[in-house]
């Protein structure tokens, strides 16, 4: 896009700094008082007749000059803007050679009446036309300093020669007379410069602000933003742009005024507010209108600004819809898994059983050794179809977090008694550090703190070649009614960088794929972990390096029992274990509720 600005005329100026142009336009009448005052010094004076015709025949002469004189100024004025050399040097020479005719006629008159009045006429009239002279001539100090010798010097050598004594008085006097005009000659030449730079600085400001203008109204007319200005009175302060005009339907001129309903603005209150409009075909558009007050030249100033984000709504619309398609397919993948949670566990529990039964049964040594693979793989199987329907339960967001009382203690022995076995088979050392401070009873969910026990001991003795493996448990600060409790594990494993750190919790993923083919597992557990610690209000932070091991830390409150379930924790527990306690039911019949034949043979 071009920007052209405007350009400032100047008045009656060709260019600032030109004397030629300056001089014309001060100068073009000034031509006509040659003739004028020679005419009237001539009636003033007694000159013979044969004088008198050379005297009228110069007198004529000179009105010639103001005539072409006037003709060259009107000619650079509102002619040719530019003059060439050649009539810059004519109108030059117009000036000097009036002069020389005003002193031809000067000195003639002197000659012709020979006596001292005449002298100080003919004096005071040059003086007077010099004195104008000059100070039309201040622009150009050459031909002012010509023009004056011209016109002064031969007149007043001519007196002195021609009135010997009186001559020498009137001499002085007229030395005196030309060194103070040449004095304000100077002065006022300094002064034409500084008002010339002066004139020149302002012309080049207004043209500066012009052009900044034109260069302002082009970006507001390129933006795809509305804006218009209006003054309390709701008057347009200055023309709105394409934009504004384009969703208003109409154009704001500067100066009219202007109804917020046009503006799509009902209430002039400050902020930004979405409309919808209809444009002049018909099709609905949405416009994000906005107010903003402000303070100009002590105006108090409404600026309203709008944007077309009808394409923006719809993309935001097709976003919308289609994340909530993939959120909506999502959670019935969830719903799906969480729901098949009983077919899926049934058949595992099943093939588990079964391996119990046939492991009391007469085996041979490689039937039962691969009963043993079966039940093993059965197993594994089935702890990682937990983890995916636990994970999936999550995202579901059917997984429900139990708030009931339970001893740490019975849950960290039987965490210990899981896995010891497991770690003086792999030959790791297993330290447990409890602190005192631990409270008999909390009030929460057991299991699922048991599960994010299980999973990092699990997987610092899946990733731990050689050292050992530590759990510390202790109480940290809590607040309300509710204690944190804090436990870590810590191991000598393989360890882990800070990229691997970074997506540790992320569901499917492990450090890297070699870990994954060395120590097998779906990356689920971590994840599941995390989630577990969320739901519960809690935390779970790791601090790792490759080659060294690395550290767990789970922060977790839970709510601290009031009297009566204290009293459960302390007296009932234990008269509940003796209550169903298997003696009670020696002798006793079974009703056993299955629909599935192969768990009831194996129940049976």
């Amino acid at each position: 896009m071009t920007v052209t600005p405007q350009r400032v005329e100047k008045d009656n100026v060709c260019a600032f700094g030109n004397p030629l142009s300056d001089l014309a336009s001060q100068t073009r009448w000034g031509g006509f008082y040659y003739p004028i005052i020679a005419l009237l010094l001539l009636q003033a004076t007694l000159v013979e007749s044969t004088v008198r015709h050379l005297a009228i025949s110069l007198i004529g002469v000179m009105f010639l000059l103001a005539v072409s004189r006037f003709y060259l100024a009107h000619r650079v004025l509102n002619g040719d803007r530019t003059p060439s050399r050649a009539w810059e040097k004519l109108f030059y020479s117009a000036f000097l050679v009036c002069a020389f005719f005003w002193e031809s006629f000067s000195i003639l008159t002197l000659w012709s009446s020979r006596d001292i009045e005449t002298l100080y006429l003919v004096i005071l009239a040059t003086s007077g036309i010099l004195t104008g002279g000059v100070y039309s001539l201040s622009s150009t100090l050459w031909l002012a300093r010509a023009y004056s010798a011209i016109m002064f010097l031969p007149v007043l050598f001519a007196g002195i020669f021609i009135y010997a004594y009186e001559g020498i008085t009137i001499l002085l006097c007229c030395i005196l007379f030309f060194a103070f005009l040449a004095i304000q000659l100077n002065i006022l030449h300094k002064r034409y410069l500084v008002t010339q730079d002066s004139l020149k600085t302002a012309v080049e400001t207004r043209e500066l602000l012009a052009e900044s203008e034109a260069f302002l109204r082009t970006v507001l007319d390129a933006i795809p933003v509305g804006v218009v200005a209006i003054d309390k009175d709701e008057k347009i302060v200055c023309e709105s742009n394409a934009a504004a005009a384009q969703m208003c339907d109409a154009r704001f001129i500067s100066g009219e005024k202007c109804d917020s309903d046009s503006l799509y603005m009902e209430d002039a209150s400050t902020g930004t507010h979405e409309v919808e409009i209809a444009d002049p075909s018909g099709a609905a558009r949405v416009l994000l209108t906005s107010v903003h007050n402000l303070l100009f030249s002590g105006r108090h100033l409404s600026l309203r600004t709008m944007v077309d984000i009808t394409h923006q709504k719809a993309i935001e619309a097709e976003l919308r819809d289609a994340r909530d398609a993939a959120e909506s397919s999502s959670k019935a993948k969830s719903v799906f898994l969480a729901n098949m949670s009983h077919e899926i566990r049934t058949p595992m529990n099943t093939i588990i059983g079964l391996c119990h039964l046939m492991r009391d049964s007469s085996l041979t040594s490689q039937q039962r050794e691969n009963v043993e693979h079966i039940h093993l793989a059965a197993h594994q199987l089935l702890r990682i179809i937990n983890d995916i329907l636990d994970l999936s339960k999550i995202e579901a967001g059917k997984l429900a977090i139990e708030n009931l009382p339970f001893s740490p203690y019975d849950v960290i022995e039987k965490v210990i008694s899981l896995h010891r076995l497991q770690y003086d088979a792999k030959g790791l050392s297993f330290h447990v550090d409890v602190k005192p401070d631990v409270p008999d009873c909390l009030v929460g969910d057991s299991l699922r703190l048991s599960q994010i026990f299980n999973n990092l001991l699990g997987n610092a003795l899946k990733f731990t070649e050689k050292g050992g493996v530590e759990l510390g448990v202790k109480v940290g600060m809590g607040r309300n009614n509710f204690s944190m409790l804090e436990f870590t594990v810590r191991d000598t494993g393989i360890g882990m960088d800070d990229e691997q750190v970074r997506k540790l919790f992320d569901p499917f993923t492990q450090a890297d794929d070699s870990t994954t083919r060395r120590y097998g597992g779906t990356g689920l557990g971590l994840a599941i972990c995390h989630y577990l610690c969320e739901l519960m209000g809690g935390m779970i932070l790791v601090d790792s390096a490759l080659g060294k091991g690395s550290l767990f830390t789970v922060r977790i409150p839970f709510a601290l029992p009031d009297s009566e379930q204290l009293a459960y924790t302390k007296d009932e527990r234990h008269d509940a274990q003796k209550r169903f306690a298997p003696k009670r039911f020696e002798g006793a019949r079974l009703l056993l509720v299955e629909d599935h034949a192969i768990n009831r043979r194996i129940v049976s």
